[in-house]
C-alpha cells in the first residue's frame, strides 16, 4: 500500500505545471482575440438607474434591437468617450463637476 502511495504522490509531482509569473507579462498570451477581452466588471446602481437600465434594454428588445447590459453600458461608454476626446483634463474635471451639481 506504501509503494501505491509513493507511485501516485511521484506520478502526481510529475503532472504539476511549475509557477511561471513571467507568463503572463506577455500582452499577446493575455489577449488572443485583439483588444475585446471578457472581465470581470462589477458596476453598482442606485434602485432607480437599474430599473431605468432594465427599462430601456427592454424596449430595445421590442423594438427589435438585441440589447443587454453590456452592450448598452458599452454604447455609454463611447459616447462618453466621444464627448470628453480632445478636452483637457480640466475641462473634464469641470464637465464632470457641472454634470454633478446638476444631479444635486
Amino acid at each position: 500500500m506504501a509503494n501505491k502511495r509513493k507511485q501516485l504522490l511521484a506520478a502526481a509531482a510529475k503532472s504539476v505545471r511549475k509557477p511561471d509569473p513571467d507568463r503572463l507579462k506577455d500582452e499577446r498570451k493575455r489577449k488572443p482575440y485583439g483588444d475585446r477581452q471578457t472581465l470581470p466588471v462589477t458596476f453598482s446602481f442606485f434602485a432607480s438607474d437599474y430599473y431605468w437600465l432594465e427599462d430601456l434594454i427592454a424596449a430595445l428588445k421590442r423594438a427589435g434591437y438585441p440589447a443587454n447590459s453590456s452592450t448598452v453600458l458599452r454604447e455609454a461608454i463611447l459616447r462618453l468617450k466621444e464627448d470628453l476626446t480632445g478636452k483637457t483634463l480640466a475641462q473634464i474635471l469641470t464637465d464632470f463637476a457641472e454634470h454633478q451639481a446638476k444631479r444635486s
